[in-house]
């Protein structure tokens, strides 16, 4: 039976911890893992283990799902869950790896929190129940120009964070209520300058559509561009900074 041997398969792996070949593979792909310190890259590690071995990973049509690309996708997701408790991701059941963008017809959720049934090429999708769809090529085209700000990755594992309490609302838990209030009211500001076209330039515009879309565009910013987007608007940068427990502006490897 094939589940009983993908159990098999996973026991092995979790039992075996992080192969030093891995390491040495996503050492020599992401520069931002020099800044980490020993704590945060066996963290970082950990989460990698957790996202590739008790999750389902499944391959789009026509599309070749190998080490490589479980490993790029879940060191990117696990970056930005580094600074956080727990399992951040647990409500993640399924990655989903396309081969390229993916034509969507009917009726599906494109935008958080916003339902269409227009025909539409997306290249990601984050269902509120645990299902994490990606687009290969669209992966490949944010590591060929890192620093832009843009990381498909970052975006739609920032949605899973968001949607932890339950609600798509750009507000991802944070039990202090005075690092709550903070975070609403720099990121509302920042949102409403987003919808206005006035906001950070490193922000891409898909961040005024809506406060969950920009949380996951922000976090986009952050991680990939932090230098930028800490010039432009520190008050966000800030925010996002006490929220995800990271401040990679200051890491080797920060772009911009």
């Amino acid at each position: 039976m094939a589940w009983l041997s993908r159990r098999r398969e996973r026991r092995a792996a979790l039992a075996e911890g992080f192969r030093d070949e891995w390491r040495a593979a996503i050492d020599d792909w992401f520069e931002w893992r020099s800044g980490l310190d020993h704590d945060q890259r066996s963290r970082h590690e950990a989460l990698m283990m957790r996202l590739m071995f008790e999750r389902r990973w499944e391959a789009g049509s026509g599309f070749e799902l190998d080490d490589e690309v479980r490993l790029v996708i879940a060191a990117l997701a696990a970056r930005i869950a580094i600074g956080l408790p727990d399992d951040p991701f647990r409500t993640v059941t399924s990655i989903l790896v396309q081969a390229d963008d993916v034509r969507m017809t009917g009726e599906f959720e494109q935008v958080a929190g916003i339902v269409s049934d227009e025909e539409s090429w997306v290249s990601g999708l984050s269902d509120p129940t645990g299902p994490v769809m990606l687009s290969w090529d669209a992966i490949c085209e944010d590591l060929d120009y890192p620093g832009d700000g843009r990381n498909l990755v970052y975006h739609e594992f920032a949605h899973q964070l968001d949607q932890l309490d339950g609600h798509s609302d750009g507000v991802p838990p944070i039990p202090d209520a005075a690092a709550r209030t903070r975070f609403i009211e720099v990121c509302t500001a920042a949102y409403e300058l987003a919808v206005r076209g006035e906001g950070a330039t490193t922000l891409d515009e898909y961040a005024g559509v809506n406060p969950a879309e920009f949380f996951a565009v922000a976090t986009e910013a952050f991680f990939d561009a932090p230098m930028t987007l800490r010039g432009e608007h520190r008050q966000l940068y800030e925010v996002l900074s006490d929220y995800f427990g990271q401040d990679p502006a200051q890491r080797p490897g920060a772009a911009n």
